[in-house]
């Protein structure tokens, strides 16, 4: 493995501890491991948010999913609530979170069942 690839996985470690830590209780994650990406922002409710995984990935209403960002730095962005399931994509909303208003969603922050994985 080249100096480079030791680097990244040392980086990925680190970032999965750093946000391990600051996933909030109460979450009820899919029992398999999904992930995706936030696809739409509701302009009228930026809790409100749209993401690429339905229930062809065994996403259900009531699921939790965690929202991160890996640039320009990781962070952990909060706990989605999933709100209606389609087969390619879901609604959720945002109800977990340190400082939304510090650091909102974004299209494009990715969203997981476990940040272990």
């Amino acid at each position: 493995m080249s100096s480079l690839g030791i680097a990244l996985a040392l980086f990925g470690v680190a970032l999965i501890q750093a946000l391990s830590a600051q996933e909030p209780a109460g979450s009820d994650p899919p029992a398999t491991f999904l992930r995706g990406k936030v696809t739409k922002i509701d302009p009228k409710d930026p809790n409100r948010i749209e993401i690429d995984v339905g229930s062809d990935r065994e996403l259900k209403s009531g699921h939790t999913l965690d929202v991160y960002r890996l640039a320009p730095r990781p962070s952990y962005v909060g706990m989605l609530r999933i709100l209606k399931v389609n087969t390619c994509g879901s609604i959720g909303e945002m109800v977990a979170s340190k400082s939304l208003t510090q650091n909102p969603v974004k299209v494009g922050d990715i969203v997981a069942s476990s940040l272990n994985k």
